[in-house]
Parts: structure tokens; C-alpha cells; sequence
């Protein structure tokens, strides 16, 4: 492979990048330090992996798809086009699609912290509609 269809941030900071035989990319990507990339993957171009990310076998990463660090994704997943992977893929064979807002440098921080407690934020409103409904009851342990 060309320095020219990848660039490796820092090689060797942690571990070495490894990117298996039979990848296909497109250049240009960025590729973290620590990363590993499965065989038999594509990856469109202008996809940004940051270090330490474990991409598994037999996936499709589409055009400008930015995967944060130290996450891994399955087997058998299709990353759109713009997409944006900040949390691991657990789920095989799964389209993760995904265009994100964008926002000013000084609050984009805290922006990820609110997007990252979404769910459990659902979790518990979904609890206290059930409780706030009528002839509810809370058990309480002993």
C-alpha cells in the first residue's frame, strides 16, 4: 500500500496498525495508531479512524464516515456515507446510518456527553410515565 492511499498517525505510539490482506481502500483515509482492520473490507474515501478501533471482518465503510476511537465494530456491518460511529457495533450484519449535526468547537463536548445519556434518559421517562400512571404502584424492596 501506498503512503499516498493511507496515512498511519503515529505508528507504533501503542501497538502497531494492523490492516489485514485483502482490504480494499480508497484513498485518501486517515488511520489511527492501534487500529486493526479484518480482511475482505471496503472503505470509501475520506474515512477517518481514530486509534485504538477493531473493525471486524467483511464490512463496507462508505465515503467520509468518521469512526471514533477505542471501539469495535462486528462482522458483516455497512457504515453509510457521512456517517458517524462514536460507540461500538455489536450487532452483525447491521446498516448503521447516521448524519450528524453540526456544532461550534466550545460546546461540541458537551454535545456528545447529552447524545451518549440519550438512552438511558429514555429508559427513565419511559419508567415514570408508568408510575405516574393511574393505580400505579412502586414495590419496594425490604
Amino acid at each position: 500500500m501506498s503512503r499516498s492511499a493511507a496515512n498511519d498517525h503515529r505508528p507504533g505510539a501503542l501497538d502497531d496498525t494492523v490492516i489485514e490482506e485483502g482490504v480494499k481502500l480508497r484513498q485518501p483515509i486517515q488511520i489511527g495508531h492501534n487500529v486493526q482492520v479484518e480482511p475482505i473490507r471496503f472503505m470509501a474515501a475520506c474515512v477517518g479512524i481514530a486509534g485504538s478501533t477493531r473493525i471486524g471482518s467483511h464490512c463496507a465503510i462508505g465515503g467520509a464516515a468518521r469512526i471514533w476511537g477505542h471501539i469495535e465494530i462486528a462482522d458483516h456491518v455497512n457504515i453509510s456515507a457521512t456517517a458517524e460511529v462514536m460507540k461500538s457495533i455489536t450487532a452483525a450484519r447491521h446498516l448503521y446510518r447516521r448524519t450528524a449535526c453540526c456544532r461550534g468547537a466550545p460546546s461540541g463536548g458537551k454535545w456528545v456527553a447529552h447524545l451518549r445519556g440519550i438512552d438511558a434518559l429514555v429508559r427513565r421517562v419511559g419508567i415514570e410515565k408508568k408510575l405516574a400512571a393511574p393505580g400505579a404502584q412502586i414495590k419496594r424492596k425490604r
